[in-house]
This record gives C-alpha cells, sequence and structure tokens, in this order.
C-alpha cells in the first residue's frame, strides 16, 4: 500500500511540475488588445414616392406560349411584362412561369404600352414583343421558336366597349 502511495505522489508532482512550466513558460509572451472606433457620419436623405392610378377599367394582358405548328403548350417559360408609359418611367411585372395549359398564372392589369419578355426554358432564349392594351382583356400567344405573336382583345368590358377594338397585331418577337 505504502508503494501505491508514493507512486500516486509522484504522478501528482508531474503533472503539478507540467502545469508549472506551462504557466511559467507562457507568462511571458506579452499580448496586446487594441480597440478600433469608426465614426460614421450620416446626412439625411430626402424621399418621396410616386404613386400612379389608373382609374376606370384597366386592360388585361395574358400571356400564353406555345409551340410552332402543333401549338402545344410550353410549361416552365419565364414571363415578365414591362409597363413602358407608368408615371413616365418604367414598371416591371413578374407574371411567372407558364403553366401546363401554356398561360401564366396572372394577366398584367394595366392599359398603355407592354414590352413582354419570355426566357424560354430549354434553349434560355429571351423573346420580346410589344402588346398594347385598352379597355379590354388582350391574350398574346408566342409561338417558338418563330417568334410569331398574335394579340387579339378576348373579352370587352360593356361599358367600354367603344374604347375596345376587335384588332388583332401579329407581329415577330425579337429573340
Amino acid at each position: 500500500m505504502r508503494d501505491e502511495t508514493i507512486i500516486a505522489l509522484l504522478v501528482l508532482l508531474i503533472i503539478g511540475s507540467a502545469g508549472a512550466g506551462y504557466y511559467v513558460g507562457n507568462s511571458s509572451v506579452h499580448t496586446t488588445t487594441s480597440v478600433s472606433t469608426t465614426t460614421i457620419t450620416t446626412t439625411p436623405i430626402q424621399t418621396s414616392s410616386v404613386s400612379c392610378i389608373q382609374t376606370g377599367i384597366h386592360g388585361s394582358l395574358y400571356v400564353r406560349v406555345v409551340l410552332d405548328n402543333t401549338s402545344r403548350p410550353v410549361v416552365g417559360d419565364n414571363v415578365t411584362v414591362t409597363i413602358l408609359d407608368y408615371c413616365n418611367s418604367e414598371y416591371r411585372i413578374p407574371l411567372g412561369y407558364t403553366n401546363s395549359t401554356g398561360y401564366t398564372s396572372s394577366p398584367a392589369d394595366w392599359t398603355g404600352n407592354l414590352l413582354v419578355n419570355v426566357t424560354n426554358i430549354f434553349s434560355g432564349a429571351t423573346y420580346m414583343f410589344l402588346a398594347q392594351t385598352s379597355g379590354a382583356v388582350s391574350l398574346a400567344t408566342l409561338s417558338l421558336p418563330s417568334g410569331l405573336t398574335v394579340v387579339r382583345p378576348i373579352a370587352c368590358y360593356e361599358a367600354f366597349r367603344l374604347t375596345c377594338s376587335n384588332e388583332t397585331t401579329t407581329e415577330t418577337a425579337v429573340g
């Protein structure tokens, strides 16, 4: 039993010596702590908001994308519309992706000039065409890959029938 006590004391002495050596060896290392202060001066920013409101019946533009010759719907194309005459500037509306019928889930509700951008999921090509809406619900059908675009009214509001034309526009989208 006495030998075990001596061995335990020797182990404690060795561990204690190692700890003391570590402390003495590191106590001579100097550390420096620095604090950096930055002053930021701000000036008041004046902002203004512009609200553009169209009164009366709006035109609406639905967009559909199909394949040439077969008229099969194209699924997954990304469609955005830019209103070109919005408060003397431009305003972009994401219509989302075409669904299983080739249509986007929502229309662009605005009476005026619209630039439609369709990015094809397969080729990555972007097709652009102009559409003009009045007091009607219009449908723009883009055929790919030719870019042939037909914009036609599909419904007119009865009270605004005089401002609603039955004119169909056909053009080739730039892509």
